[in-house]
């Protein structure tokens, strides 16, 4: 950016609107022209947050490569930096790349139209302006961002939900695992008391299978698969059937 835009952000701020219904979008107008400036941002008024204008493509690019916003209005023929430099500026940085942008020229439509879309822009629009086909294109984009936005919180909610959902499996899987665990090491004492009794042959092949089941059960939790709570399932039903 040249010194004399940097010099013209700092000694006069752009001028923003704030909206009385305040919607959660904001937009930048970018035009040599204080009159359309005026103008555009006045149409904005009750469907967004914050107007922001610049008064040419520089002074416009550097307001939109650090910071958000969610629709462009360009002029093509501007001081510093005309439109098209600054549209393939927006489409050539990833932050920027998908915001939608509105050209609004004095050229011959004919033969701007061409340049102006294969520059990237979402809608090309002919001086002087048509209020309502204007009017047309910002609700048409903002009926699109708001789509956008509710399938966007659509998407985060149900990311939300994955994740706790997961982290209760987790957690059920870890108490699973310390169960098994715990049923492993009163097998094996079981398995030796009784051998040390010299308990029947047939208790000793049922406590030899807990013990080979509850150490199934407990190594299935371990690696984190889900045929573990069936092992610890039969596990149970077998425990219930030793006298």
């Amino acid at each position: 950016m040249s010194e004399s835009a940097l010099q013209k952000i700092q000694a006069k701020p752009p001028v923003a609107s704030k909206a009385q219904k305040a919607p959660s979008m904001r937009v930048i107008v970018v035009d040599d022209d204080p009159i359309f400036r005026s103008l555009a941002a006045a149409k904005f008024l009750h469907t967004a947050r914050e107007i922001v204008e610049a008064e040419d493509g520089s002074v416009g690019w550097y307001r939109i490569s650090t910071e958000t916003f969610h629709l462009a209005v360009i002029d093509l023929d501007m001081p510093n930096m005309g439109g098209i430099d600054l549209i393939r500026c927006i489409r050539g940085h990833p932050r920027t790349a998908k915001l939608p942008v509105i050209v609004v020229t004095s050229r011959n439509p004919v033969e701007a139209m061409r340049e102006v879309l294969e520059s990237g822009a979402t809608a090309f629009i002919s001086k002087p302006v048509n209020w309502s086909m204007f009017s047309s294109h910002i609700n048409t984009l903002f009926r699109l961002y708001e789509e956008a936005e509710r399938g966007k919180q659509a998407e985060d909610a149900l990311q939300i939900a994955t994740g706790q959902y997961e982290a209760e499996i987790q957690q059920l899987r870890g108490e699973a695992l310390a169960l098994a665990q715990s049923v492993t090491v009163a097998t094996r004492a079981a398995l030796t008391n009784a051998r040390q009794a010299g308990a029947n042959d047939p208790l000793l092949r049922t406590l030899a299978a807990l013990q080979e089941q509850a150490e199934r059960a407990q190594a299935r939790f371990g690696s984190g698969k889900g045929a573990g709570l069936a092992a610890l399932h039969r596990l149970a039903a077998s425990a219930s059937e030793v006298k």
